[in-house]
C-alpha cells in the first residue's frame, strides 16, 4: 500500500502479545476522519474462540531491615565543640524564636535608638554589644526570665537562668532586687533612670548575641490613642490646628509668630474652653497641670520635655494628639512624632489642665 504512515493507538495492548501492524491513508484528512475503530485480530493456531497465554518469570527477592535514628544525634556526633554550642542556642530558640520576656510592658521595637553591632556616627564606625531603647524616665523595667540576679552595680542588673544565658539591663534607677534574689518573668525589678535610655546585653555561654531577636514585646502601646477628643480637649486641638505653619519667633505669642510655650498658652487662652492662664513658660504651664502617666495620657493633654536647651525643669511643651504624636511650635508649628530618639531622650511628663 502507498500513502502516509500514521500511528494507531494500541488500546488492546496487542503489542504485549507480539502483534504489530501498520495502517496507511492516502491523505491527512482521511486519517483525521478515521477516529476510534474496532479491529478483528486472529491468533495463528487458535480455534478462533479462546487464547490461553501462560507466562513464567523468575525473580530475585531481597529482604532489608532498617534501623532509624534521630537526625539530631547524627549531627551531634559530627560537630565540633564550638559548633555544638551554637547548635545548643539554635535548639533553645528554634532558630531565633522568642525565648525571653519583654523588659517593658509595651512594644519597644519602635523606640530602639541604638542598634546591636556596628553603628555609624558620621564618618566613625563603632561596634556595640548592647541594644539601646529610649523610653520615658521612670518606665518600669521587668525581669525577662525566670532565674536569679547575678549582680547589681552601677545602675545595671545582671540576670541568669542557670543554663548559660545572661541578660544585663542597664540605665536603671529605683532597683528593687539584690544579687542572689530569685526573679520571675514579668516581675518589676527597677525603673528607667533620668537618662531615658534602657540598655540590654545578652550572652549565651560567653558568646554575645543580639537581644532584639530573643526578647518578647509587651501587649500594650507606650502611647495609646484614647479615641476622638471631646470637650475642652477637642476645642484646644482644633484651635492649635489653625496655626499649622506659623513660624517660630523667640518669645512669640501671636499668630504672626510663636515660641513653644507661647503657642500652647495662646491656644489655651483662645480656644473657647473657658481657660485663662495668661502667657506662661513651659515650667509655668507644667505648674498649672496635674501630672499624668504615659499610659493615662489622653488627647489634648500637654506634653513636656527637658534639656532641649539650657534651663531646669520643663524646657519644651506641645499638645498631645494621640498615637505618639503632638502639635507644637518647632520651626514652624507642626505635627511631630514623639517616638523619635530625640524626643524620647528629652521626654519629661504629661500634664492635664482642669
Amino acid at each position: 500500500m502507498y500513502g502516509t504512515l500514521y500511528t494507531v493507538e494500541d488500546t488492546g495492548n496487542l503489542a504485549d502479545y507480539g502483534v504489530d501492524f501498520d495502517v496507511y491513508y492516502d491523505d491527512h484528512s482521511s486519517a483525521l476522519a478515521h477516529g476510534h475503530q474496532t479491529w478483528e485480530a486472529y491468533y495463528a493456531g487458535g480455534d478462533g474462540e479462546e487464547i490461553e497465554v501462560t507466562t513464567t518469570e523468575t525473580v530475585d527477592v531481597c529482604y532489608v531491615s532498617l534501623e532509624t535514628t534521630s537526625f539530631e544525634s547524627i549531627l551531634a556526633s559530627r560537630m565540633s565543640d564550638e559548633e555544638s554550642e551554637v547548635y545548643d542556642v539554635y535548639m533553645q530558640t528554634y532558630g531565633g524564636r522568642i525565648y525571653f520576656g519583654s523588659p517593658v510592658d509595651f512594644n519597644w521595637h519602635y523606640y530602639v535608638s541604638g542598634e546591636y553591632g556596628y553603628r555609624c556616627e558620621g564618618t566613625r564606625v563603632t561596634e556595640s554589644d548592647s541594644l539601646e531603647i529610649t523610653v520615658p524616665s521612670g518606665t518600669e523595667v521587668l525581669s525577662v526570665m525566670d532565674g536569679k540576679v547575678k549582680s547589681v552595680s552601677n545602675g545595671k542588673v545582671k540576670l541568669t537562668d542557670g543554663n548559660g544565658s545572661v541578660i544585663t539591663l542597664g540605665g536603671l534607677s529605683s532597683i528593687s532586687v539584690s544579687a542572689g534574689d530569685t526573679v520571675e518573668m514579668g516581675e518589676t525589678i527597677a525603673k528607667v533612670s533620668s537618662s531615658g535610655v534602657l540598655t540590654i546585653t545578652f550572652t549565651y555561654k560567653g558568646s554575645s548575641l543580639n537581644p532584639y531577636f530573643y526578647l518578647d514585646i509587651g501587649e500594650s502601646e507606650l502611647y495609646e490613642n484614647t479615641g476622638s477628643a471631646t470637650g475642652k480637649a477637642a476645642l484646644l486641638i482644633a484651635k492649635a490646628y489653625q496655626y499649622l505653619g506659623v513660624p517660630y519667633v523667640w518669645g512669640g505669642y501671636s499668630p504672626s509668630g510663636f515660641d513653644c510655650s507661647g503657642f500652647v498658652s495662646y491656644c489655651i487662652n483662645n480656644c473657647g474652653a473657658g481657660w485663662n492662664y495668661g502667657r506662661l513658660t513651659a515650667n509655668g504651664l507644667l505648674d498649672a497641670c496635674t501630672v499624668v502617666s504615659s499610659t493615662e495620657a489622653q488627647l489634648g493633654d500637654l506634653i513636656f520635655f527637658q534639656g532641649t536647651y539650657n534651663t531646669s525643669g520643663a524646657s519644651h511643651v506641645g499638645i498631645y494628639l494621640g498615637n505618639g504624636q503632638m502639635i507644637h511650635c518647632g520651626s514652624p508649628v507642626q505635627v511631630t512624632s514623639i517616638t523619635s530618639s530625640y524626643w524620647q531622650s528629652h521626654f519629661y511628663c504629661f500634664g492635664r489642665l482642669s
